[in-house]
């Protein structure tokens, strides 16, 4: 275990606590470079990612807060099976797939899961870890956001800056609270798509901007207060 009350590791640290903490990275789901003991980009982006969920702000600096919080479960998971998913290509149905069980995750367990199952485009099966799943659903969503149409495929080859599962609203004026639920996981939290819709109180003519902005002043209140 890390010794939290003297950790201070950053960007361009090396050694034997680099290692440990790329390693318990990694199985936790974070982080899926080679265990080299340096502090390098992947290990940054893995702590941001961590930190992002825990509610922090994402520096990439791993210091005693962060440290503290990761200890809190030491339980780490090894998933079964092939792990080396960097470098494949998934296609979109898999990708949508995969997402649903992103979000039936999140909403029975109120966390991110560590590892994905997806097949590749040749039907091969991996446990995708945390870091590349976010990565593959960031790279969709910014495609379709650029294209204004879904890719074909992604491939799996870099983590993401803020991940965020794309959704699709039920009905045809959802779409406010079906936005906002998808800013909110991006701070690692989910709310459903019909509660968002009472809070900010959604009719079927859809939802004002100032009650749009009201509901999410108090969900974010909501949210603050239960990760106190």
């Amino acid at each position: 275990m890390l010794d939290c009350k003297t950790i201070n590791l950053k960007k361009g640290s090396t050694g034997t606590k680099v290692k440990e903490l790329q390693i318990i990275l990694q199985k936790k789901g974070y982080y899926d470079g080679v265990i080299d003991a340096i502090y390098g980009d992947l290990t940054v982006q893995a702590v941001k990612l961590l930190q992002r969920e825990q509610g922090n702000s994402p520096d990439g600096w791993f210091g005693t807060k962060t440290c503290s919080k990761i200890n809190q479960n030491t339980t780490l998971e090894t998933p079964q099976g092939n792990t080396n998913a960097s470098g494949q290509k998934f296609m979109k149905d898999e990708i949508i797939k995969a997402g649903k069980v992103f979000r039936q995750h999140i909403k029975n367990n109120n966390n991110y899961p560590n590892y994905l199952e997806m097949k590749n485009s040749n039907g091969k099966t991996y446990q995708v870890s945390r870091a590349l799943y976010m990565g593959i659903f960031e790279g969709m969503n910014m495609f379709s956001i650029k294209k204004g149409r879904l890719p074909n495929y992604v491939v799996a080859n870099s983590t993401a800056n803020n991940p965020l599962c794309i959704d699709y609203q039920n009905n045809g004026y959802n779409c406010g609270p079906t936005s906002l639920s998808m800013c909110i996981q991006m701070y690692g939290e989910y709310i459903s798509e019909s509660t968002l819709a009472n809070v900010c109180g959604t009719t079927r003519n859809g939802t004002s901007p100032a009650s749009l902005n009201s509901g999410a002043k108090k969900i974010w209140i909501q949210i603050i207060r239960n990760s106190t």
